[in-house]
């Protein structure tokens, strides 16, 4: 249970019975389907001390990341209101906010408009803005940090303060081995069913292996995998995969073939079209909203467990 899953998989464990192509975004479940869930997918040698302190770790995260920035909503406010919603101007706001050593770095407009949920126009609501900061905080960053970053906003560009660097990360703390570690085999049959149904199939070997405890995760790891993907859709996506691949993530190599590969799921959308294989902003745009929240989502738990 200790080990992160694609979206994807997250809808087929918790709806087994249901088409997972017509399921909806699935943003809320109710707790007899978490409880359900979490029953089927329980080993003999699971223990509820192991599900409460998991729940709880992930409780406490919540809960920090949701007060934080609800003590701190009337400056979001207020720096929504200066920029007047801007979805430039919130993004230079995010890559300030960016872990170390991106911290600054400008968003390309489509990682920009993902993180938001604001796929057109150039205008972001305040309730967006509040949502993007409480689901993609960085876990160790103190509010001090937050503030001072978001009153740095609030000033003309030529009046901005020099900012603290970003919170250093706590050093890297090994899983509890006096625990027994849950038997994931489970969750990692369901991958492979799900991998194989979606044809990836270089990315099956690796699941034979378990992921790393999320608390061991790289922020600047996964956040450096959204940069590079973006990037990418401005230039080749093919040589993106292509390094993805030499990085050891063949699951995200995989479904990046499936998504923009000459023979993946999104080539009849693209022929179409009669889009170029070198137009990856077309062929991400075929793409619906919740396809590119699932997609972003898969970037980023994938990318926090490179080996």
């Amino acid at each position: 249970m200790r080990h992160p899953v694609p979206p994807q998989v997250a809808r087929r464990i918790l709806h087994a019975q249901d088409d997972l192509s017509s399921l909806p975004g699935l943003d809320t479940i109710t707790p007899a389907e978490l409880a359900a869930a979490i029953e089927s997918s329980m080993a003999a040698c699971d223990t509820a001390q192991m599900y409460e302190d998991v729940m709880l770790r992930h409780t406490a995260r919540l809960r920090k990341a949701e007060t934080i920035v609800g003590e701190l909503s009337d400056m979001i406010l207020d720096f929504h209101i200066f920029v007047k919603g801007d979805l430039t101007k919130i993004g230079l706001l995010l890559a300030d906010l960016a872990p170390s050593p991106h911290t600054g770095d400008a968003l390309p407009m489509e990682m920009t408009r993902v993180l938001l949920q604001c796929y057109s126009g150039t205008y972001c609501s305040f309730p967006n803005t509040l949502r993007c900061l409480k689901r993609f905080k960085h876990g160790h960053d103190s509010d001090v940090r937050l503030a001072s970053i978001i009153a740095s906003h609030l000033l003309p560009s030529q009046s901005r303060l020099e900012l603290p660097g970003p919170t250093d990360p706590p050093p890297h703390h090994h899983p509890d081995t006096s625990m027994p570690s849950p038997d994931c085999s489970p969750w990692r049959e369901t991958i492979c069913e799900w991998l194989i149904d979606c044809e990836a199939f270089e990315a099956v070997p690796q699941i034979k292996f378990p992921w790393e405890d999320p608390d061991s995760s790289n922020l600047g790891k996964s956040w450096a995998a959204l940069l590079d993907f973006f990037y990418a859709l401005q230039g080749n996506v093919t040589k993106w995969i292509r390094k993805m691949e030499r990085n050891g993530m063949t699951k995200i190599a995989a479904h990046g073939v499936d998504l923009f590969g000459s023979e993946g799921a999104k080539a009849t959308t693209r022929a179409e079209l009669r889009l170029d294989l070198k137009l990856n902003k077309d062929s991400w745009k075929a793409l619906s909203g919740q396809e590119q929240e699932d997609w972003v989502a898969h970037l980023v738990i994938n990318g926090s467990q490179q080996r």
